[in-house]
């Protein structure tokens, strides 16, 4: 045997102590005995699958991108780096809470007519995160996500899609966009991720965005350097938001990826699972409410607004959004506070925006939420003071 064989097979035959001594450089965290067997069972199932592996003639990295695909299911990723991955997408590793506050925004390009830039005073409203439970993520969405990395290289720039997760409503796709020199593609800040996200560019040639969603995207400023970015990016799905959606834009086994560099265009498919399935609320008056753990659809305005000329953009109209359980525990979604009957005038330094992006689109309101929610436990929805029940 070759010493490059050798190395294969040191490498195939890693133990228990040494795949959980990887994550010596991670926060510890304590699972429970069911969570810790389960990874027992992850890893010696692993084990199988590299044992019949046929190494014959590949490179020894070559066998560790075998060996990094087959152990990266969200199970055994998660627990790997104690609870990171869900937490990042859906937690607070990475986010701080922030509390309302005022930013000046210049706006360069209104200028008046004594040649004064227009400045507008922004109120930011307060934002909470909460810790993922590693074995509930595990239960509520672990079966729907797609895990297996896509590598894109887009000229210069690589993306790596890490993991897709989905409902009919919402799309969550967690990336990496690596470029030597400094990604150049995004611009993002700690305040973008506040406002509406990082966005392309326009000083460069590169363009991307996957055609089935539309949404925010999220760049983990803790984790990222100049030469990578690590981006969540949280979606509304095109299909259901607006009616009007061409046949692309209807999600089957994979996303579609459309990136353009210098106006050549080019297509890859992302692979996806199953979507998460959705539980249906309703209030007294028909109106109902789709829900999973990762986002809502407030589907029609039926019991919530009766003037009639609110009800296409009903986003603008939404007052609060409250999520109780059944142990009386709530998630307070989102928060406008109104200073008028006819719901213009916001109380800005009161509201509440626990979520990662909502979109108003087709009479709907769908909002992906900054925590997951086990839908199993939830008591009621409320909106603008009418409660959803399980239907």
């Amino acid at each position: 045997m070759t010493k490059k064989n050798k190395d294969i097979d040191n490498f195939a035959q890693i133990s228990i102590d040494e795949f959980d001594n990887m994550d010596k450089n991670f926060e510890k965290h304590t699972f429970s005995d069911k969570y810790n067997k389960r990874k027992m069972e992850e890893f010696r199932a692993y084990k199988k699958r590299m044992n019949k592996v046929n190494y014959h003639g590949l490179e020894k990295v070559a066998v560790a991108a075998v060996a990094a695909l087959v152990i990266s299911s969200p199970f055994a990723v998660n627990a790997l780096t104690n609870g990171e991955l869900f937490n990042r997408i859906w937690g607070n590793e990475g986010k701080k809470n922030i509390n309302s506050y005022k930013i000046e925004q210049v706006e360069s390009e209104k200028i008046d007519d004594k040649g004064n830039v227009s400045k507008n005073t922004i109120t930011m409203p307060k934002v909470e995160y909460e810790k993922v439970d590693d074995e509930k993520a595990e239960r509520l969405i672990g079966k729907n996500v797609a895990h297996e990395p896509k590598v894109i290289q887009m000229g210069e720039t690589k993306m790596t899609v890490n993991s897709v997760t989905r409902d009919r409503n919402g799309i969550v796709a967690e990336y990496t966009l690596e470029k030597k020199g400094g990604v150049d593609c995004l611009n993002y800040s700690e305040l973008d991720n506040q406002l509406k996200g990082a966005w392309i560019n326009e000083n460069q040639d590169l363009k991307f965005a996957f055609n089935e969603g539309s949404g925010k995207i999220y760049v983990d400023m803790e984790k990222s350097t100049k030469d990578k970015l690590y981006c969540y990016e949280y979606m509304a799905s095109n299909e259901v938001n607006f009616v009007s959606v061409s046949s692309a834009e209807k999600i089957k086994d994979h996303l579609t990826l459309s990136y353009s560099i210098k106006g050549t265009e080019e297509k890859v498919e992302i692979p996806v699972k199953d979507a998460i399935k959705t539980t249906e609320f309703a209030n007294a008056k028909g109106g109902d409410i789709e829900v999973s753990p990762i986002a809502m659809r407030i589907c029609s305005p039926k019991g919530i607004l009766t003037n009639e000329d609110y009800f296409y953009n009903m986003i603008d109209y939404l007052g609060k959004v409250e999520i109780t359980y059944k142990d009386g525990s709530k998630y307070l979604v989102e928060k406008r506070t109104y200073s008028d009957e006819n719901l213009k005038e916001h109380k800005a330094d009161e509201e509440v925006a626990n979520f990662t992006y909502d979109c108003g689109g087709d009479g709907g309101v769908t909002i992906l939420f900054n925590r997951l929610v086990d839908v199993s436990q939830v008591e009621k929805i409320s909106v603008n003071g009418v409660d959803y029940t399980l239907k």
